[in-house]
């Protein structure tokens, strides 16, 4: 018995040595990730400033002592817009770190001083600098814009139904840096014609043709053939929990319909994207983005019967992209 009492102490022994002394983990340090952080290099950045319209790149640097779980945010002082990075790193670098322009979500980045900030997941250090953008990216370069509405002084450019539509300034805060588009009301269909019927849920819509000067048809937008490539970009404003129903519906050659349902029930711009072949439509055949001509952008009330609350909605910048959803 002692014999074997001493075997099997001498085999955990050799057991510990071998084992107990590797070096090699199979992840971060769990003690780097949710411990004190050390930086041996702080926060800076690749360049003094930067100009977007010549497609420069800034990235920004750090190191730190051990594997850390790091966010690095760009906020602008004016806009608002923010741009987030994240990673878990020993290092921060352009690997991780570089920047375009682009924004997480609207609104986007103006000319403007943004301020930089480097936070960490598990503890509240937080270190920061500024730096100015002298010249914007374009957004738009490689996608088809219905609108902006930035050279519209009225909504009277395209057909609606009824006069609660127009085109603002600053009545929200602004999506894309200019004017959007604004429509509200209540439903009001069939009351104007036989009061005998019931109202519809129903309070305005706004037409833009592929070409302005013909409204009823005549050419397409140029969009790929392939539905799952094309995306739908639009910016929506919302008020928080309402009743407003927004549909946008997607008029094909031949007349065929597609849409969208949208109940805008968070609050402030928001980036929505959708592909051609997510669209619903009121027939069986595959999506033809490529006889798109016509998008109208329509104004309901989800309520109940018999609508007596307004409902409101504030739109920008729709546009089509090619393989990718917009990025503001």
């Amino acid at each position: 018995m002692k014999n074997l009492s001493f075997i099997l102490i001498a085999f955990t022994a050799v057991l510990t040595l071998q084992f107990g002394c590797r070096k090699d983990t199979l992840g971060p340090s769990i003690v780097g990730i949710y411990g004190p952080v050390t930086v041996v290099d702080p926060l800076n950045k690749s360049m003094s400033a930067v100009d977007f319209s010549k497609d420069e790149t800034v990235y920004f640097t750090a190191s730190f002592e051990k594997e850390t779980d790091w966010v690095i945010t760009v906020k602008g002082n004016t806009s608002g817009a923010t741009k987030t990075f994240t990673t878990i790193s020993k290092v921060v670098d352009k690997s991780n770190a570089l920047w375009n322009g682009t924004a997480d979500d609207v609104p986007s980045f103006q000319k403007e001083t943004v301020t930089i900030f480097l936070t960490f997941k598990h503890t509240t250090d937080t270190f920061k600098t500024t730096m100015p953008i002298t010249g914007l990216r374009n957004p738009d370069k490689n996608g088809i814009l219905i609108t902006d509405f930035s050279a519209l002084k009225s909504a009277t450019d395209w057909p609606r139904d009824w006069p609660a539509v127009t085109v603002f300034d600053n009545s929200h805060p602004k999506a894309d840096g200019g004017k959007y588009f604004y429509m509200s009301g209540t439903p009001w269909k069939h009351q104007n014609f036989d009061p005998k019927l019931p109202i519809e849920p129903y309070v305005n819509y706004m037409d833009i043709a592929s070409n302005k000067a013909d409204v009823n048809h005549g050419s397409t937008y140029g969009l790929s053939t392939d539905s799952n490539k094309v995306y739908f970009n639009i910016m929506v404003y919302g008020n928080g929990p309402s009743d407003t129903w927004f549909l946008v519906n997607f008029w094909e050659e031949g007349g065929v319909a597609r849409h969208i349902n949208i109940r805008p029930d968070w609050t402030g711009w928001k980036l929505l994207s959708y592909t051609y072949a997510e669209l619903l439509d009121n027939v069986s055949t595959p999506g033809k983005p490529d006889k798109l001509d016509k998008v109208s952008f329509v104004l309901l009330s989800d309520q109940v019967a018999p609508y007596t609350n307004a409902v409101s909605v504030a739109f920008d910048h729709p546009i089509f992209t090619i393989n990718h959803p917009y990025q503001p």
